[in-house]
């Protein structure tokens, strides 16, 4: 009995130790980031002028630009490192292909390319190697308008052939391959999402319709590719057609923003499908054979816009944002949409929801479309943006028309703040399509805004370099050449977080399919971990922070760029370094953090595999009197030396190793220790 209680209080004074050491690191790392100058000034410029970013977007009928417009595309289509952008125009004249110059500006290159689409009413577009050739091709959906709603009858709607599919034939230009691929629609496309739903090696295709009311049938949301350059629907045969038929009629079909996401982890991604009144979607995929509509009263949104998936609270799962319709005022005005606001949904664990959005803080972001996870202050978390607008001359909707962009920063406790107006992003166009990605390879995040009846926007994001990150990018065989469905896991300062690679779609937009992730003040990526759709696992340990990594399935080296003091990284092949060779799992295995062991990788900065830095002896951080374990008072000297009220002298393990003052890293390092032991252990 004496024992037992023993344990008990034991247990009680452990657990009491772990939340005072969190009250305190949290304490410090708040006063350290005030201090900071990282954060303290980080804002954004607006410089789509400067970057060559002009064009209109623009629609003769005012009510088709609200809901079917802003598209844009983001991704390397010429190789050459730079991500580029290819825009729809509406009726203002062809879409663009913008092929970045790698200095901060781009050019125009949409009819030399081939790709200069007229008079389709193209929407929401994509980037995608669908044949497998390692170059990224070009979808764009369009109004076909054959379903004669209102905006549809004039003489100048398009009709069938609107959609195109362009092949890249890998010198800068595409073919138009549309009548070979099979794509023939006969309902509205607006968003679209690539994936390898049946894991057979190449992309498959699904495709929203807003607005369809035709009688049941096919839906024509599922296409598998066959292989061969051609398509075939399988909304029908694979359970999806059925989700649709109960909800044809006037109103009809309203999905807009779809995403391939495996929400249950099981390897197999599953579908998320944000739609406009009460239609948004869950479906899971059962071993790639059918999908079954698995959507819960948890997802209430009522006017699902946009979405983003991410895990927003870095517990290896993924959760999905959709934005919605928030009415401040609380009063529609008559009008028969809704006006609770956004959603976030949190993932159990198990691939079910739960609503967090008030705990988050996220509903009022006024009429959202585009969303984007995205960490755009390199702190490890993923913050939230989404655009707003709804068009100028409709009475009804007069609180909407210039509400501002939203940002909201991740407050790491699963609460966000919103502060787009103090970092200079409160963008109040017609907010409609969105990209997050390093335009200018500088290691941090930049926003691009697809306006409609209007000019874009392009904030470039002026981040202080004292805060660190690491990009990764996955070269798989043919046909998936992009790793699209792989997992990356990184460990750096103690945080573990996950990116899953998708060609999906935050609202008629894209992101560009590469895992970029914010290291804090973290010098080095401690372990970095990649899992390829069919379930083999490579394993790096002890990268530098900084840099720009190329992975390639089935090889033993990175390809690595680190970035330079005062600029981009050069725009060539990233340079070959020295590594361990990888830890590889069988395909049928179950991914583990601790399934295998695992070997570290000494990487350089240097190409030349013969050099190697010399080692240096391993001090338990934060271990000040050489204990062999961390106190509590230990922290708390670290928080004090970095604010100066200390001196270096007073800890043995930063004096040991030549250092002057203490930075974050290192109290991270030393909570990290203080929790579960120096060298990691319990």
């Amino acid at each position: 009995m004496c024992e037992a209680s023993v344990r008990g209080a034991c247990r009680r004074l452990q657990r009491c130790r772990r939340v005072l050491v969190a009250a305190v690191a949290d304490t410090a790392l708040t006063a350290l980031e005030i201090l900071s100058p990282a954060w303290a000034s980080w804002t954004f410029t607006e410089v789509h002028e400067q970057a060559g970013l002009v064009y209109e977007h623009r629609y003769a009928e005012p009510v088709l630009a609200d809901w079917s417009a802003g598209g844009v595309a983001a991704g390397d289509y010429d190789r050459d490192g730079w991500v580029d952008l290819y825009v729809v125009r509406g009726d203002a004249g062809p879409n663009l292909l913008f092929r970045n110059r790698g200095d901060g500006t781009f050019e125009e290159r949409g009819e030399s390319a081939g790709v200069a689409v007229r008079g389709a009413r193209s929407v929401g577009p994509v980037f995608v190697d669908f044949d497998g050739d390692g170059w990224l091709d070009l979808f764009v959906p369009a109004l076909l308008c054959e379903n004669k709603v209102s905006y549809c009858d004039d003489e100048r709607a398009p009709r069938l052939g609107a959609v195109k599919m362009f092949r890249n034939r890998g010198d800068g230009t595409f073919a138009d391959v549309t009548e070979q691929s099979g794509l023939r629609f006969t309902r509205d496309s607006f968003s679209a999402a690539w994936g390898d739903y049946d894991l057979d090696g190449d992309l498959d295709l699904f495709v929203t319709h807003w607005g369809d009311n035709r009688p049941a049938g096919s839906s024509e949301h599922l296409w598998r590719n066959n292989g061969d350059g051609t398509f075939t629907d399988v909304s029908v045969s694979l359970g999806i057609s059925a989700a649709y038929m109960f909800i044809t009629g006037e109103i009809g079909d309203l999905s807009f923003t779809p995403n391939f996401a495996d929400i249950d982890s099981d390897g197999w991604p599953d579908l998320l499908v944000a739609g406009d009144f009460r239609q948004s979607k869950v479906f899971r995929n059962w071993n790639g054979e059918r999908f079954t509509d698995v959507t819960t009263p948890v997802i209430s949104d009522e006017n699902g816009m946009g979405a983003a998936v991410g895990d927003y609270d870095n517990d290896g799962d993924l959760d999905w944002f959709v934005s919605s319709i928030w009415d401040p005022d609380q009063d529609n005005r008559g009008n028969n949409w809704y006006i609770s606001g956004n959603r976030l949904y949190r993932n159990r664990g198990d691939g079910s929801f739960e609503d967090a959005t008030d705990e988050a803080g996220v509903r009022a972001g006024y009429w959202g479309w585009g969303a984007t996870f995205a960490d755009l202050d390199n702190d490890g978390w993923l913050d939230l943006y989404h655009v707003n607008g709804w068009r100028t001359d409709d009475p009804n909707a007069y609180e909407f028309h210039h509400d501002p962009a939203v940002l909201f920063r991740n407050g790491q406790k699963g609460a966000f703040e919103e502060i787009a107006e103090r970092v200079g992003v409160a963008d109040r166009g017609q907010g409609r399509g969105l990209v997050a990605f390093d335009y200018d390879r500088d290691g941090d995040l930049d926003l691009f805004l697809a306006n409609i009846q209007g000019l874009p926007a392009l904030y470039r994001n002026e981040l202080s370099r004292e805060s660190n990150f690491v990009s990764v990018r996955l070269i798989g065989p043919s046909p998936n050449t992009e790793g699209i469905g792989a997992r990356v896991w990184i460990e750096a300062g103690g945080l573990r977080q996950m990116r899953e690679l998708r060609v999906g779609s935050n609202f008629v937009s894209q992101d560009p399919a590469e895992a970029h992730f914010g290291l804090g003040f973290a010098a080095q990526v401690d372990r970095l971990r990649v899992r390829w759709p069919n379930g083999q696992e490579q394993e790096w340990q002890s990268l530098p922070a900084n840099a720009w990594v190329v992975v390639r399935q089935g090889e033993t080296q990175l390809n690595m760029v680190t970035r330079t003091p005062t600029g981009p990284p050069p725009a060539t092949e990233p340079a070959s370094l020295p590594s361990a060779t990888p830890t590889w799992l069988s395909p049928t295995s179950t991914p583990s953090p601790t399934s295998s062991p695992t070997q570290t990788a000494t990487l350089s900065a240097s190409p030349t595999p013969s050099s190697s830095p010399t080692p240096t002896p391993v001090f338990c951080p934060g271990d000040c009197d050489s204990s062999g374990d961390v106190h509590i008072e230990e922290v708390i000297r670290l928080v004090r030396i970095a604010l100066g009220e200390a001196k270096v002298a007073s800890c043995r393990a930063v004096a040991a190793q030549g250092l002057d003052t203490v930075t974050v890293d290192l109290i991270v390092r030393a909570v990290h220790a203080a929790l579960l032991g120096c060298g990691g252990r319990a």
